[in-house]
């Protein structure tokens, strides 16, 4: 706030004929000194603070990246396929492991279906009265037809309205034949349909079977050590860990062999994003410690040795090898080293490519060894410099917050001081101008009766 003081104390030179504003303003840029230089240690300061957050900005975004490959869902990733999806497709759930089978469909899990009588049409009364379905030994609730609602139609809106364990629609089978059929929602031996029918008034239905209910059967393996597996559905689940079956078709002549691999790719783009935040950091320290011999422009944390042994530190972890380690003991060995940038970058495709689909087991320990794991040694050492109470980055953060408040309470006191000193030399400048005047008064008065006494010719006689 250079040169705003308070203008109640301006005078003007009218009897030294000073310019006193002028004066008094040249005065406090020479006391203002200290003021500017006090703004500038406060930039500066401000400015190693912004860029000491960035570093926490950036340490944060690694640190979310390092904690993915401490999970175990980041190498438990699986693809499995058929031979024959015609016949059967799979998929895979979580896992490591992988494997192959053969799969022989023998017959696909049917629905139970029922079929009535012949119609004439939609609009035939079939009575009033109950009618309860059963799927197995499960009943469903009764439903109950009356005058108003009494058709063929009537009794189909009537099931489906309403959860009974079935589907129910009018089936054309020819010229004014029409059939009401039943299908069971489940499948399986046992959602077996039946009717306790208490209808009365017209033509009650009356239903055979069209479907039998019957249990998919397939076989596991080859030869007479096959195993014969039954299910109520055509999605099993429950036969090869990890895996999914939907049955297509059944042809006991193909069998399908169902293979189970490591899907790398999501694996492979979790450490791709520990590389970029990474290197995101090295750009950053990059940045802190430029240094332009010509201009000698240098980054704004360029001298701040912490920001040094972070960034040795995390070179430290990242790249060191540990011993006893197992297959892998550095990122080397996975194809993934440093530029001359001191960037990380993957150097070997198929190196890493073979680690993933071969050896994701030695993958995972050498990334989540509870002792050792590169992952958690970052995780660790994370963890100590963003703690809140004794962190590096807190307590840096802190120094320099606590810096610029006393910078700003100095610059306060010194602009208070400034305001009275303007008064000070404004209140001197006045008095100065006052003797002015007064001296210049009786100058004018004795300038004045010897001016009287040159003109009087009579006054030396006197």
């Amino acid at each position: 706030m250079a040169g705003i003081y308070d203008s109640r104390f301006r005078i003007t030179g009218l009897s030294s004929g000073l310019d006193i504003d002028s004066i008094v303003s040249q005065l406090m840029d020479i006391e203002r000194k200290p003021i500017t230089q006090l703004e500038i240690n406060k930039t500066t300061v401000t400015t190693k603070l912004t860029a000491w957050r960035e570093l926490n900005t950036r340490i944060q975004a690694f640190s979310i990246k390092n904690n993915a490959l401490l999970k175990e869902s980041t190498y438990q990733g699986r693809t499995a396929t058929s031979s024959n999806s015609e016949i059967l497709t799979a998929t895979a759930s979580a896992g490591i492991s992988t494997s192959s089978q053969k799969i022989t469909v023998k017959s696909l899990a049917t629905s139970h279906q029922i079929a009535s009588q012949s119609y004439t049409g939609g609009s035939d009364v079939v009575g009033t009265g109950t009618f309860t379905i059963s799927i197995g030994s499960s009943r469903f609730e009764t439903i109950t037809l009356d005058e108003e609602h009494n058709t063929l139609t009537d009794l189909k809106n009537a099931i489906n309205n309403s959860n009974h364990g079935v589907t129910a629609s009018i089936v054309q089978q020819g010229t004014n034949d029409y059939r009401l059929v039943l299908t069971a929602k489940s499948m399986g031996s046992e959602a077996i349909i039946s009717i306790e029918n208490n209808l009365s008034g017209g033509l009650t239905p009356t239903f055979s079977t069209i479907q039998e209910a019957s249990d998919a059967h397939i076989t596991v393996g080859s030869g007479a050590s096959a195993l014969d597996i039954y299910r109520q559905t055509n999605i099993i689940t429950d036969v090869l860990p990890g895996i999914y079956l939907t049955l297509k078709s059944a042809d006991e002549t193909k069998p399908v062999t169902v293979s189970l691999q490591n899907n790398s790719s999501s694996t492979r783009s979790t450490i791709e994003g520990f590389i970029e935040q990474f290197n995101n950091l090295v750009t950053y320290f990059e940045n802190q410690f430029f240094y332009d011999a010509d201009s000698g422009e240098t980054g704004a944390l360029f001298s701040n040795t912490s920001l040094m042994n972070i960034k040795a530190d995390l070179y430290s972890k990242v790249t060191d090898s540990i011993k006893g380690m197992g297959k892998y003991s550095n990122l080397g060995e996975l194809g993934i080293g440093i530029d001359n940038t001191g960037r990380l970058i993957i150097q070997d495709d198929t190196l890493l490519n073979n680690a993933l689909q071969n050896n994701m087991e030695n993958v995972m320990d050498f990334f989540t060894n509870k002792d050792y794991g590169l992952a958690v040694r970052v995780k660790n050492y994370l963890d100590n410099i963003t703690d809140e109470t004794n962190g590096i980055l807190c307590t840096t953060e802190e120094t320099y917050t606590t810096e610029i408040e006393y910078l700003d309470k100095k610059i306060a006191e010194k602009e208070e001081y400034m305001t009275r000193l303007q008064s000070m030399y404004y209140t001197k400048f006045a008095a100065f101008e006052a003797a002015m005047a007064t001296l210049k008064s009786q100058s004018d008065y004795i300038s004045q009766q010897l001016l009287a006494m040159h003109n009087n010719p009579y006054s030396n006689d006197q």
